[in-house]
């Protein structure tokens, strides 16, 4: 879930919502606050889940595999696919991961310089909860 408004945000906001997708816009102002509100404000029964997530700045992010796999594609149409064959088609996860974060700094870095920086949020470490 992506919310307009102007980032960063302070102090911590945090949101409900039965499915952990589709979050309710009333705010509270810690976990503990949302836990004991979902059930009253989600119209909850004893033993169903819901979940709560605290909004944070967006950081946009560029992912790894799908880098790799733009390079390749160009590179065969530039080059032939006999010639490029399976260049790259063994790069291990964790190398993959390795580019995506040095991709994404680079990106997050260049977005700052240019003042292109998002001003939305979005919900994260979103938690499971269950109604007593």
């Amino acid at each position: 879930m992506k919310l307009k408004r102007p980032a960063p945000i302070t102090p911590e906001v945090w949101l409900v919502s039965r499915d952990g997708d589709d979050f309710l816009e009333k705010e509270f102002p810690s976990e503990s606050a949302a836990v004991a509100a979902a059930p009253g404000e989600l119209e909850l029964q004893p033993g169903a889940t819901f979940h709560v997530g605290r909004l944070e700045p967006y950081e946009p992010t560029l992912l790894g595999g799908d880098a790799l796999d733009s390079v390749v594609e160009l590179a065969r149409e530039e080059l032939g696919e006999e010639v490029v064959a399976d260049w790259l088609d063994d790069v291990p996860d964790e190398k993959i991961d390795e580019l995506e974060q040095v991709l994404s700094g680079c990106f997050r870095a260049w977005l700052k310089q240019e003042k292109l920086e998002p001003d939305f949020l979005a919900v994260a470490l979103v938690n499971e909860h269950k109604v007593p």
